[in-house]
């Protein structure tokens, strides 16, 4: 990896509150992407449908969980918010990979990204997964506005809203409200291009009062988005903490994979 990605990398990790950006490499997030995809696939067809939620009966585990047999179809249309983050990200994970250029071109589509976000109409937010897709665009660092305008115009139920209201939360460093929100949030069930990004930012909440919760949250993070920045993200926060953590058979581990 060259110097000025690292470094790049390093001013990502920083953003959005104590560094909930994603992270590393290259050719295995064309996986964290994957249900993206498919809306490709079948872009231009009519989709209706609907997100249950599930409620645990363990009054100690996630709260809401997606069920996959029932996750609505992805919208269709250039600029969706879920393509806009998407390439987001995809941009990100080619910083990493060190293509050249890639650091000036994420530069230049962040800024477009907010232009474009900003500038939809009402429908937009009126699909679970772009009012997620703003959620982690919160936690790339993003407008925090945005957030509060999507949450506005959307008539979607409480249920669909609270990923985003937990990433508004946590991007405005309220880490109480962004506790009882996020937490709530069963990040295994949700799509791979978001499951890890929501786990890494969990960690950091647990950081200051559940260092072992953080790392078990960490090393959720990883296996759920191998090959992105957000496995980079979680890799560096894991070795610090497995040395707090008294972990050093894990520290060696890490090293080895960083």
């Amino acid at each position: 990896m060259r110097l000025s990605s690292l470094f790049f990398i390093s001013i990502l990790l920083t953003m959005a509150c104590f560094a909930v950006v994603p992270a590393k490499a290259a050719g295995a997030s064309d996986e964290a992407h994957k249900e993206e995809k498919v809306a490709d696939e079948k872009d231009g067809k009519k989709e209706e449908g609907s997100e249950e939620v599930a409620e645990d009966e363990d009054p100690e585990a996630s709260k809401y969980d997606r069920e996959w047999s029932r996750l609505e179809r992805l919208p269709t249309g250039d600029y969706q918010p879920w393509r806009i983050v998407r390439d987001l990200q995809i941009a990100q994970d080619r910083i990493v990979a060190g293509e050249k250029g890639s650091v000036k071109a994420y530069q230049i589509l962040l800024l477009r990204a907010g232009k474009w976000l900003h500038e939809l109409d009402d429908k937009a937010w009126q699909y679970e997964r772009n009012l997620d897709s703003i959620a982690i665009y919160l936690l790339l660092g993003g407008d925090v506005q945005l957030g509060y305008k999507s949450l506005r115009k959307s008539r979607l139920d409480n249920s669909s809203k609270i990923l985003l209201k937990g990433a508004l939360a946590y991007a405005e460093r309220d880490n109480y409200q962004a506790y009882q929100l996020l937490t709530k949030v069963n990040h295994n069930t949700l799509p791979p291009s978001i499951a890890g990004q929501v786990a890494i930012a969990k960690s950091m909440i647990f950081s200051s009062t559940d260092l072992t919760k953080s790392y078990e949250l960490l090393r959720d993070a990883r296996l759920l988005s191998p090959g992105t920045l957000v496995e980079e993200a979680a890799i560096r926060r894991a070795i610090r903490v497995s040395v707090e953590l008294d972990k050093f058979d894990d520290l060696r581990n890490l090293q080895r994979v960083y």
